[in-house]
């Protein structure tokens, strides 16, 4: 493992460079999400009404969701009632999901715990003696989201994050250690959360209770439907 280590940390060699996307041809878009999306097939065009109708509607849902953290702050059973979840279920406006998701997995609270301060990084550097995913990891990493702006070039700063989380978490989690899932799911959380935030929201997803039985009633929706 020792022999496996230092090659990664050389390609993951961090960039402390601003994200840019750069297309090969004018064929290609990027979505407000942060997917490029091949246009050899040009979309059907909308008009400039309805398109600003959706800008406003959005705006809208915007402002209600800042207005309805702000009341969070002050009632922490707020996200139990019933507008917040009906909220939820209309979707979460991409400005504000870092904040909601957050407070949703009380990542704050987690993060302070005296148990678990320095235990990322504690991880992250016993993965580099006694890690045995490294490979598999990397190698899933190369094929994760890899139209989104963040993982699109390989072994960029994201790539390098997910790297990290996945080896770390395989250590924390012996029982699970790791899987390819994971991957998916940790890539989904560090588009809208930091390194460390990722970690522990994954390592909740996967052992809380509430979240996992949660996870695997939608999943069974899903399915269903």
């Amino acid at each position: 493992m020792l022999r496996i280590f230092p090659f990664f940390r050389l390609k993951y060699a961090y960039i402390n460079q601003p994200l840019t996307f750069k297309s090969p041809t004018n064929l290609h878009s990027l979505c407000s999400f942060g997917f490029v999306h091949d246009q050899k097939f040009p979309s059907p065009q909308e008009d400039k009404k309805t398109i600003d109708k959706k800008l406003e509607v959005l705006a809208q849902r915007e402002r209600k969701w800042i207005k309805m953290i702000s009341k969070w702050k002050l009632d922490k059973e707020f996200s139990t009632k019933e507008k917040f979840a009906k909220r939820v279920h209309k979707g979460i406006p991409d400005k504000v999901r870092n904040v909601v998701w957050s407070r949703l997995l009380n990542l704050n609270e987690v993060m302070e715990e005296a148990k678990n301060k320095d235990k990322y990084q504690a991880m992250l550097s016993l993965a580099r003696v006694h890690g045995t995913e490294a490979r598999q990891i990397d190698s899933d990493v190369n094929r994760q989201f890899r139209e989104h702006i963040f993982f699109r070039e390989r072994y960029n700063l994201k790539q390098q994050q997910l790297f990290n989380v996945l080896v770390a978490y395989s250590m924390y989690n012996s029982e699970v250690g790791y899987c390819q899932g994971m991957s998916t799911l940790a890539g989904m959380l560090l588009m809208y959360l930091g390194e460390e935030e990722t970690f522990w929201a994954l390592n909740i997803l996967l052992t809380d209770k509430k979240a996992v039985s949660y996870t695997h009633l939608r999943a069974h929706e899903t399915g269903r439907n």
